[in-house]
């Protein structure tokens, strides 16, 4: 898991804090379509690469993909550190030189993503109003409402605690495993914390790569207990709570066979190599709760006429690509993904040179719960 998506999903992340804590959350972004293809029947080898110079505050976030751990520069155990003030004195956080800084706040919070210049550690700071969050929504509960918005699209993210640090302060640690059973993504670890400080609630989240975080550990620590808030600033600066909203259940979930289908496509036996390459890759990356379908198309048939299609048939579906399209490990630009309640859809097209066909591949599974 590439650690830059602890800040690309901020959107994610406010929706599931701000439910979690028993507030309603406001519409997130309309993504647009331009993230990676889902084209990984056949594990690859990581290609060696060198990390990105990495950009000034007040920069776009990156989206380069930061360098295997392999060919990363070593992390040193005691590095030397600096205070970092956020411009407006909202806050402060002792963090080691170097590292780059990235405001993403919105309309919701205050966030913060702090960032070594070899991606191989992310921290990332998201002060919001608490004066709506009911009094038996405990801090244990909005920091596992925390830590899963984050991770939860994960299969095998583990959390340890929460546990009370005192009245006003709680903490866990993680851990979780690659996302796929390549072999490419490095075992994570990390820690979480939320402190309350009046009407204000701050989560920060610190993740590594394990090996990374074993070392850095003593470093993630003293971080956490450096941190100071501002109430005056949060006063002026922080938007207001948003009240809480009614309970709405999610939708049912649908089957495949259910969709409405492309024009002229025709539905691929299972029997078929190609259904069981894609059954394959489903499984590696799914396990059970992926549902899939393959199709041929007409050859002449571009990405651009598939996606269209789907936005417009796909009634109460929002198109999540660039929110989870990396979570979900897809590649190039002919694919895009759709979220309805608990349920994503995955469409995918892709050239079989073989055949002189082109395919069309639907993937249908559960990726609210991970």
């Amino acid at each position: 898991m590439q650690l830059h998506l602890i800040s690309r999903l901020a959107g994610v992340l406010l929706l599931g804090v701000l439910v979690a804590c028993g507030q309603a959350a406001a519409p997130a972004p309309t993504p647009t379509r331009s993230l990676d293809a889902f084209q990984r029947d056949i594990p690859q080898e990581a290609p060696d690469s060198a990390p990105t110079a990495a950009p000034e505050v007040g920069e776009p976030l990156a989206t380069s993909t930061p360098a295997p751990l392999a060919t990363a520069p070593p992390l040193d155990a005691a590095p030397e550190i600096s205070t970092y003030t956020q411009r407006e004195d909202l806050f402060s956080i002792d963090i080691p030189a170097g590292w780059s800084i990235f405001d993403i706040s919105d309309e919701r919070a205050s966030i913060t993503s702090l960032e070594d210049p070899a991606g191989n550690i992310v921290a990332l700071v998201l002060i919001a109003d608490g004066s709506e969050v009911p009094a038996d929504v405990s801090l244990e509960e909005q920091l596992e409402g925390f830590a899963d918005s984050i991770l939860g699209i994960a299969p095998t993210f583990v959390l340890t605690g929460p546990v009370r640090l005192s009245d006003d302060m709680a903490e866990a640690d993680l851990f979780f495993e690659d996302l796929t059973e390549d072999g490419l993504r490095d075992p994570t670890g990390g820690k979480m914390r939320v402190v309350r400080e009046g009407q204000y609630l701050t989560f920060m989240a610190v993740l590594a790569r394990q090996a990374h975080y074993s070392l850095l550990e003593p470093v993630v620590d003293a971080m956490l207990d450096s941190y100071t808030l501002n109430t005056a600033v949060a006063d002026e600066v922080v938007p207001r709570g948003i009240p809480p909203a009614p309970t709405v259940p999610p939708p049912a979930p649908v089957l495949l066979d259910e969709l409405p289908a492309f024009p002229g496509a025709t539905l691929l036996p299972n029997t078929d190599q190609r259904v069981r390459l894609v059954a394959l890759s489903v499984e590696q990356q799914f396990g059970e709760a992926g549902s899939y379908q393959v199709y041929t198309i007409a050859p002449n048939t571009s990405f651009d006429d598939v996606w269209a299609f789907y936005t417009d048939a796909l009634e109460g579906w929002a198109d999540v690509t660039d929110l989870l399209g990396e979570a979900i490990q897809i590649e190039g630009e002919n694919s895009a993904v759709w979220q309805r309640g608990e349920q994503l859809l995955l469409v995918s097209t892709t050239s079989d040179p073989l055949a002189q066909e082109r395919l069309l591949v639907l993937v249908l599974f559960s990726g609210a719960d991970g």
